[in-house]
């Protein structure tokens, strides 16, 4: 009998043999004779060799067994991370890319098996400057490292990345493994707080300096119209052009400062019934006058027919005026840049249907690039070096203000079309 032992000398299995055969044993011959003699001392050091064998090739099955269990939990837990993890041989190829990493690249794991993690990243410079930090740093690792990186559509997702090398048992690099986090909503959770921060400054500043500001504005445009009064048509043409230039550059001046005002502390709206010339009566020629001063064509098409509007004239005012100025602006950048425009053109479109105001505010000026259409509405985003990126936005607050919608169409180089629809007093009345 044998027993199967292990290091420390744990049994862990028996071997039994009850007789020896004899020298004349044989199943052929049906001769099944055995030995009188028993088993002598070298018999039983051979039996004990091949228990030991047997033991070691036992602990070998267990031990590979819990291996195989280990690991298939392993694999379990990092496909089943939140978290999208990575891990990469020593030549930068993908080898675990888990089911969190399928959803923010939108690749499956068998497409993105053994490529180059050079191809993951928003440039292969910047992986490649990932790789130099973690072989650099003292502890071979990165810890909510801010970077970005390219999904299968090629748009650029903003990550926090934690990395670490990996090496074998002598020490070798074999690899690395990275832990992703999608940062997308908490970016915009700070670019909210932070325009909340710059509107709150930007309101103190308004209540400080706003009504001096506006008394002294007030007080120019008085002297200003004072002085036309005195002017001859005729003999003074030049100098009442000069007037006409000085107010309004002082109304400008009043409507910027609006702008601060309202997108920091916004009024409801001071609705009344009012018809579409009320909006456009004097405001249109004073707007036309602006324009034409900057060698714009500026133009309004009514509709046949009328209906009562229930709105805030004042503010109405203030949105167009808002979008006169972008449209002037966009005109004027255009020619700078030494693009073919011929004369600058703003026109308004306005129609009825359903109930419903409509109008197509459009102008042949620089245009929108498509990077920039999705954020023109953002409070403080503008790509001018004079903008202050609250006219657009304030537009919207207007719009939305009065139960309305706006959205713009723009090509590069073509020009910027928005589109403005608010209910009428029928529809008000019939959706009370």
């Amino acid at each position: 009998m044998g027993i199967g032992r292990i290091q420390m000398h744990c049994a862990i299995g028996v071997i039994r043999i009850i007789n020896k055969r004899s020298a004349s044993y044989s199943l052929d011959n049906k001769d099944f004779e055995l030995s009188p003699d028993g088993f002598d001392q070298e018999d039983a050091e051979l039996m004990q060799t091949i228990a030991s064998q047997i033991a070691i090739a036992i602990q070998n099955s267990r031990l590979l067994e819990k291996f195989m269990e280990a690991q298939r939990l392993y694999q379990n837990v990092i496909m089943s991370s939140p978290d999208p993890i990575i891990a990469i041989d020593k030549k930068g190829k993908i080898e675990i890319f888990n089911r969190a990493c399928e959803y923010l690249w939108g690749l499956s794991y068998e497409e993105a098996r053994g490529k180059s993690i050079l191809d993951f990243y928003a440039s292969p410079i910047q992986a490649r400057r990932i790789g130099r930090l973690l072989l650099e740093s003292q502890s071979n690792s990165l810890e909510d490292f801010e970077t970005t990186i390219k999904d299968k559509s090629g748009a650029i997702i903003p990550v926090s990345l934690s990395a670490s090398i990996l090496r074998n048992g002598k020490g070798e690099l074999i690899g690395s493994l990275g832990i992703f986090k999608d940062v997308r909503r908490l970016k915009v959770l700070e670019e909210k707080m932070l325009q909340s921060e710059k509107l709150a400054t930007l309101g103190k500043l308004a209540q400080t300096v706003g009504h001096d500001i506006k008394h002294n504005i007030a007080t120019a445009l008085n002297y200003v119209q004072t002085l036309s009064f005195r002017c001859d048509p005729v003999e003074d043409a030049q100098l009442l052009d000069i007037y006409e230039d000085i107010t309004s550059s002082l109304w400008e001046a009043v409507e910027n400062l609006q702008n601060m005002i309202v997108a920091t502390k916004p009024k409801a709206a001071q609705k009344s019934v009012v018809d579409i010339k009320d909006v456009f009566d004097e405001f249109e020629v004073r707007l036309a006058r602006q324009a034409n001063s900057r060698g714009i064509e500026f133009s309004v098409h009514y509709p046949q027919r009328d209906e009562e509007l229930l709105l805030d004239v004042s503010q109405i005012r203030q949105a167009l005026t808002n979008l006169f100025d972008n449209s002037v602006s966009a005109i004027e950048e255009k020619k700078s840049s030494g693009a073919s425009i011929g004369k600058g053109q703003i026109e308004a479109v306005i129609w009825f249907s359903d109930s419903i105001f409509h109008l197509s505010w459009k102008d042949n000026g620089r245009g929108i690039p498509p990077d920039n259409v999705a954020n023109i509405f953002t409070p403080f985003f503008t790509t001018r070096d004079s903008g202050n990126g609250l006219g657009l936005f304030i537009v919207k607050q207007i719009i939305e203000n009065h139960g309305g919608e706006i959205s713009v169409q723009s090509e590069e180089g073509e020009g910027s079309s928005f589109l403005i629809s608010i209910p009428t007093l029928q529809s008000s009345v019939n959706s009370a």
